[in-house]
């Protein structure tokens, strides 16, 4: 069995619920369990779309971050049940501090009405902000939403990088640059872990797959003074 989760309840996954049943857990990890996972290194990849942004020199960064069960939005950092979620967190976090850049986070409820008065307030605050980054596609949709309405030119006076690849993603003008993941190779490891777990092979390491960062049309150059 493959298994997405959003981390909240564990209490089905047990030895004795399963019933020795392979199980992989797909694009996320669960804390205080031995299933095997298939995950992607989004830590280093958020890390290095920091890197990337720094270079085409944005030094005002802001991540929009989407978190289940919480209510509204929030610049302090709520409990965060999904793995791969805190990783990109984490990525952000690290990679903004490494290039010494001023940003800010911003934690919204999982939902468009919640996210997009979250980027209105982004974009309406008194901090200019020259790059956005989001969490995952959902959160990317509606920062372009907000930003039609507001007549706010991505890719001119505002830069967008974004978690997840999808064609419409790459289809728009300007076309998003975003973290992808290589979803045929994960699919690919996690069933062969399943495989494995059948034949009765003991599974002792977790399958981690590198993230990709797409360049196109959303990240403009600034001229910056300085490092």
């Amino acid at each position: 069995m493959l298994l997405v989760s959003n981390g909240d309840s564990l209490q089905h996954l047990n030895a004795m619920a399963l019933g020795g049943m392979p199980l992989v857990l797909f694009d996320r990890k669960l804390h205080d369990t031995k299933f095997a996972s298939v995950t992607t290194r989004d830590h280093e990849g958020a890390r290095a779309a920091v890197e990337y942004a720094h270079k085409k020199g944005h030094r005002s960064m802001a991540f929009l971050v989407a978190v289940s069960g919480i209510k509204n939005s929030t610049d302090k950092r709520p409990q965060i049940p999904i793995s791969t979620v805190e990783d990109r967190t984490d990525g952000f976090i690290k990679g903004a501090a490494m290039k010494g850049v001023k940003s800010q986070m911003l934690f919204c409820e999982d939902s468009q009405s919640g996210a997009e008065a979250a980027v209105e307030g982004l974009l309406s605050g008194s901090k200019k902000l020259t790059i956005i980054f989001t969490s995952n596609n959902d959160m990317l949709l509606a920062m372009l939403r907000v930003a039609g309405k507001l007549q706010v030119v991505i890719g001119k006076d505002l830069s967008v990088i974004s978690f997840d690849d999808s064609p419409w993603a790459a289809a728009m003008s300007p076309a998003i640059t975003v973290i992808s993941h290589p979803v045929d190779q994960m699919g690919q490891e996690a069933v062969d872990l399943l495989v494995g777990q059948m034949s009765g092979k003991k599974i002792s390491e977790d399958a981690v797959v590198e993230t990709h960062l797409r360049e196109r049309d959303s990240v403009a150059t600034i001229n910056q003074p300085g490092p």
